[in-house]
């Protein structure tokens, strides 16, 4: 008598965050399937329908996780923020950070790149880090559009290069740690010279903590 295939474990949000994920770091983000994470779940590719809606759905999954890993801490250190000096190393911590990240996991940096190219909503801690780092330019004395646009040009960069350094789970190149610090460094000296002239002071003026209304 045929014995009974062993029942597969409940499909929970934590288990297909988990699969996708490992899925975009051993083989790539365009390997990522439904039939593919079912497989991996040991369920029927139909039944996953019940629990996810489609693969854009699977990569909203680990973009979140990302942001459940940093928002909180990336929230607090932008609050924290009272000096130009201050944003810009809290600034190259965090990059610094999310190069680590990234480079443990292939393809997401490319993933998280296109959903922001795209205009799509980033998920709630992301989202909160973002607004963080916004208000911290804000108190500094940078009106809101230009803190904005100093956001959008530093992640932006910083994906674009993260992206292109961790695309493959199995890149040909070695990826350059110390290229991307010095990118990093050259980025932020013309934060600071922006900045300088988006509130109409000096450089070192702004080392001085703003005084907030």
């Amino acid at each position: 008598m045929e014995s009974a295939r062993p029942r597969a474990e409940p499909v929970t949000t934590a288990r297909l965050t988990e699969v996708t994920a490992r899925m975009i770091r051993e083989r790539g983000v365009e390997a990522v399937t439904m039939r593919g994470v079912a497989d991996e779940l040991g369920v029927r590719a139909a039944s996953l329908y019940h629990h996810i809606a489609d693969k854009d759905a699977l990569m909203d999954l680990v973009l979140a996780a990302v942001g459940e890993q940093f928002g909180s801490t990336f929230n607090a250190a932008f609050r924290s923020v009272a000096t130009l000096d201050q944003y810009l190393d809290c600034e190259r911590r965090v990059s610094m950070s999310l190069w680590d990240y990234y480079l443990e996991h292939p393809g997401v940096a490319g993933l998280v790149l296109d959903r922001m190219l795209a205009a799509k909503p980033r998920p709630g801690p992301i989202a909160a880090a973002v607004a963080a780092e916004v208000e911290a330019l804000v108190r500094l004395g940078v009106p809101v559009p230009d803190a904005t646009r100093i956001h959008e040009t530093c992640v932006r960069w910083a994906l674009a290069m993260l992206a292109a350094e961790t695309a493959h789970p199995q890149p040909t190149h070695t990826p350059d740690r110390r290229l991307f610090a010095d990118g990093l460094d050259l980025l932020l000296d013309g934060v600071r010279r922006f900045v300088a002239r988006s509130t109409a002071t000096t450089p070192d003026q702004l080392t001085e903590p703003a005084t907030c209304m």
